[in-house]
């Protein structure tokens, strides 16, 4: 079972995984929620949670997970590495992260650094003088490098899933945002990339920078931006501008008109342009990958409105997940 709570939506997912580790999805329930409560409320009325398996990837307001590195040096390089002095070591690389990081993690998502919930760490590998090694010990080595992944909470977070799930059957929980970043990187693995997430009102940003993968920035555009702007545009109310939009988005609409409401959607779309150029820009990458709930403008995909923000299409790309 997959739980997605984000700001304005959860998503619920049940897969079946065969012996080969292959996963199928069985069903899937989507829905708007106001707040937590809400969340909390739709989630338990679902039956027999402590048999299930439980992935939790929440909405960056109230999760933090950060895939990172630290290089540590060794007093005794000529000493062979040993258990105890690795687990120390580890120990090290975690702690001194969260003692640079936590500042900024808790502003982040708007609580006080008394209000984070350390969560988990856990070691994602570990190289020796620069060469990684399946397990360390018995080696010698005066650099240590340890790659790990650390998630944190706000209270608010720790305190519901405590309330509302069986912690002995949660076997992953972090940032949903974060957990994609990662699981793209095969895909991009010399790349500066980015990834967003769009829910109605705000745009989440991730970075990956080939060392780092995290959560970066945000900015207020959303689905429902789209919807406010046909709405004031053609002068119609909210409800009609959205069916509009969903009958463009399905071909239902006639070739002339659709040539003219993509003009108004380009226009309802430099938010997000905006948005993106300045992202890429800051971070120098370029790839951006979308995630979102609702069905892309075909527009998206074209050359004419990605050179708004990707000058060089030759070394950038807009593909969807």
């Amino acid at each position: 079972m997959i739980l997605e709570i984000f700001r304005d939506h959860l998503r619920v997912a049940f897969l079946k995984v065969d012996a080969k580790g292959k996963a199928t999805i069985l069903k899937t329930n989507n829905h708007n929620i106001a707040d937590l409560a809400e969340a909390g409320t739709l989630i338990k009325r679902f039956k027999r949670l402590k048999r299930k398996k439980i992935i939790v990837a929440l909405g960056s307001h109230l999760a933090t997970t950060i895939y990172s590195s630290i290089n540590l040096v060794r007093e005794h390089s000529q000493d062979i590495i040993e258990e105890a002095e690795l687990d120390n070591l580890v120990s090290r690389a975690i702690w001194k992260f969260f003692d640079r990081r936590r500042a900024a993690i808790a502003k982040k998502m708007s609580v006080s650094d008394l209000d984070l919930v350390f969560v988990n760490a856990r070691v994602q590998g570990i190289s020796l003088d620069g060469h990684k090694v399946v397990n360390p010990l018995g080696f010698k080595a005066r650099n240590i490098r340890v790659a790990f992944r650390q998630t944190f909470l706000t209270r608010q977070g720790s305190d519901f899933i405590k309330e509302i799930l069986p912690l002995d059957r949660i076997i992953l929980i972090g940032e949903a945002g974060s957990f994609i970043l990662n699981a793209l990187c095969p895909e991009t693995p010399s790349e500066k990339f980015l990834l967003t997430i769009t829910s109605a009102n705000h745009t989440d940003v991730f970075f990956s920078n080939g060392g780092e993968h995290a959560f970066w920035n945000m900015f207020s555009w959303g689905s429902a931006k789209i919807v406010d702007f046909i709405s004031e545009y053609l002068t119609v109310s909210k409800t009609v501008a959205d069916t509009i939009i969903n009958k463009y988005l399905a071909g239902e609409t006639s070739a002339a008109f659709s040539k003219r409401f993509e003009k108004m959607i380009i226009e309802g779309l430099n938010p997000l342009s905006s948005g993106l150029s300045s992202a890429l820009k800051r971070t120098k990458a370029t790839v951006v990958f979308m995630h979102n709930r609702f069905i892309l403008p075909p527009v998206i995909f074209r050359s004419s409105w990605q050179r708004k923000f990707i000058p060089d299409l030759a070394s950038g790309r807009l593909p969807p997940i």
